[in-house]
């Protein structure tokens, strides 16, 4: 490749018809062979899915960890429409909130301290519902 600026363009192809189905996460990049400017630094993220059966009018709780280097926290959430998720901090604010709309919700929100974040996730529905759950943690 030539020296200069470039564009990586990632098209997700998915027939499902569903829009909020069509999102692509990058773990990273290598470069090889060429040079990097700005001052880089050694993020991480590191992510878990954790995968639910909720029943009738039921819910489930997990947690996320932020410590003095987290600089990010994500949950994604794959559920039927209308669940709900609330993202609660270490003292039991709320800090971020949502409900599934066309089969995902992505909810992300920057660490107000350190601690256990909990994410509630509620069925309000009268049926059984699968629900994956991505939580990711973003560090320095």
């Amino acid at each position: 490749m030539p020296e200069g600026n470039h564009t990586l363009r990632i098209d997700v192809l998915d027939d499902t018809g569903v829009g909020t189905q069509n999102m692509v996460y990058v773990d990273g990049f290598n470069i090889y062979g060429g040079f990097t400017t700005g001052s880089g630094g050694s993020p991480t993220a590191v992510s878990t899915l954790v995968d639910s059966l909720l029943g009738p009018l039921v819910g489930t709780t997990q947690t996320l960890l932020a410590t003095a280097n987290t600089v990010g926290l994500d949950t994604i959430v794959q559920a039927a429409p209308g669940v709900t998720v609330t993202v609660r901090d270490p003292a039991g604010k709320v800090v971020a909130s949502g409900t599934v709309q066309n089969g995902v919700i992505a909810l992300r929100w920057g660490p107000n301290g350190i601690g256990a974040f909990t994410v509630d996730i509620e069925n309000p529905t009268g049926a059984q519902v699968p629900v994956d759950l991505w939580e990711v943690v973003e560090g320095r």
